[in-house]
C-alpha cells in the first residue's frame, strides 16, 4: 500500500477488543463482574415478582436481558481468568473474589427458587387444563341408538346386537 502499511499489521476490531480487555485492571474487572452480577439478580428478583403476580407477558423481555447480562457475566469472567495479575484473586483480592461467590450463588439460589416456582405454575395449569377437558367431556351432547340426544356423563353402548 503506498504511504500505509501492510495489511499484515493492522489489528481486526475482535483482535483490539481483546487487547483492550488485557489492558484493564483486574480490580475494574473484578468490580464490573460484582454490578454484573448485582443487576442479575435484580433479574432474576423482577422474574419471581412477575411470576408470583402471574404476567407472563412480561417474562420474554426479562429473560433477554438475562440472556444478555449471563454474556456480559461470562465474558468478564474469561477476561479475569486470563488476566496476567490472575493470582491477586487469591492474594489481596481475595475478599472481592468471595463477595462475587457469593453473588454467584445467590443468583443461583434466586434462581432455583424461580425454577420451582415455574414448575408449580405449570403443574397447577395442566390440572386446570385436565378439568377443564373434563368438564367440556362431560357437558357435550351425545345421541343414543334411537337418534335422542343425551347430555354428560359416559355413553353406554349396547353391543348386545
Amino acid at each position: 500500500m503506498p504511504g500505509g502499511e501492510p495489511d499484515g499489521g493492522k489489528m481486526t476490531q475482535q483482535q483490539q477488543n481483546g487487547a483492550a480487555k488485557a489492558q484493564q485492571k483486574l480490580e475494574d474487572l473484578v468490580a464490573r463482574q460484582q454490578e454484573l452480577l448485582r443487576l442479575m439478580l435484580k433479574l432474576l428478583r423482577d422474574e419471581l415478582e412477575l411470576l408470583k403476580n402471574r404476567k407472563a407477558e412480561s417474562l420474554p423481555g426479562i429473560s433477554r436481558q438475562k440472556v444478555d447480562v449471563l454474556s456480559q457475566i461470562r465474558l468478564t469472567d474469561q477476561a479475569m481468568g486470563a488476566h496476567p495479575e490472575v493470582a491477586r484473586l487469591k492474594g489481596d483480592l481475595l475478599e472481592e473474589r468471595k463477595k462475587i461467590s457469593a453473588l454467584l450463588e445467590e443468583c443461583q439460589n434466586q434462581n432455583a427458587v424461580n425454577g420451582r416456582l415455574i414448575e408449580m405454575q405449570l403443574a397447577s395449569n395442566r390440572r386446570l387444563s385436565s378439568m377443564l377437558s373434563k368438564l367440556r367431556d362431560s357437558s357435550s351432547v351425545t345421541y343414543d341408538k334411537s337418534g335422542l340426544s343425551r347430555s354428560g356423563g359416559a355413553t353406554r353402548f349396547d353391543i348386545s346386537c
